[in-house]
């Protein structure tokens, strides 16, 4: 697919980008779009260290973040900073998402599958609700009125892309930049014994083949590595 001129990802947790659609990005960001990520919770539940506090635990996080973003190409990154792992369909963050797009008026908008089965993260699907009650709420000028109040006129997105899909329908090919995705996700050092199992000499090597098998997997015709979504036409919806 072309690149959009502007596109917004809406991930649950700082590595989220990263790991569903960072070499999709990367390659948007090389061709000119503009791109906004925002993390929604806080990601203070992810560290096995008792003597960490959340608040450290967060700022780390989100510093990880700017320097995976960078790595993307992602121009600017946005924390909602929602408690991690109690994320529920609260209607002030549906407007604060819709809020949002209305503000960058992006042409895509990325997020988790919202029907995915199997997702053990109750905060992945959740944010994925959400996103959807945002894209309905920002193109509807009877939605959220007080949006339009503060200047933020009704927007509709051409496109909503699911990663983590049930069933992708779109490929996007990253032959170019699955190596950026890579970086990217090596820059959420937190996370290497929590999410990546990278604890021992010889783990980041195996963590890395894992990263290129699972681009490789995602093209079941063997045309190189992709990135899988589900992709939903939002003009007809």
């Amino acid at each position: 697919m072309s690149a959009p001129a502007a596109a917004l990802v809406v991930a649950a947790h700082a590595d989220d980008c990263e790991f569903g659609c960072g070499a999709t990005v990367a390659g948007w960001a090389d061709a000119g779009a503009a791109l906004t990520l925002i993390v929604v919770t806080d990601g203070s539940m992810g560290s096995h260290d008792p003597e960490l506090s959340d608040a450290a635990l967060r700022d780390r996080r989100e510093v990880e973040a700017r320097a995976g973003a960078r790595v993307l190409g992602i121009g600017e990154l946005r924390f909602l900073r929602r408690r991690d792992g109690e994320l529920t369909e609260d209607p002030e963050l549906v407007r604060e998402l819709a809020a949002a797009i209305r503000e960058l008026r992006p042409e895509v908008v990325i997020t988790h599958d919202p029907w995915r089965l199997y997702d053990l993260h109750p905060d992945h699907a959740i944010v994925g609700r959400l996103v959807v009650g945002a894209l309905f709420a920002a193109r509807e000028p009877r939605a959220a009125r007080e949006l339009a109040a503060r200047g933020l006129d009704p927007w509709r997105p051409r496109e909503l892309l699911l990663f983590g899909a049930e069933e992708p329908d779109r490929l996007v090919a990253v032959a170019d930049t699955v190596e950026r995705k890579l970086a990217a996700l090596l820059c959420h050092e937190s996370q290497f014994q929590t999410s990546f199992a990278i604890e021992a000499p010889g783990d980041r090597e195996r963590f890395a083949a894992a990263v290129r098998e699972r681009a490789l997997r995602a093209d079941p015709d063997g045309g190189g590595p992709c990135e899988a979504f589900r992709c939903l036409a939002l003009p007809g919806w």
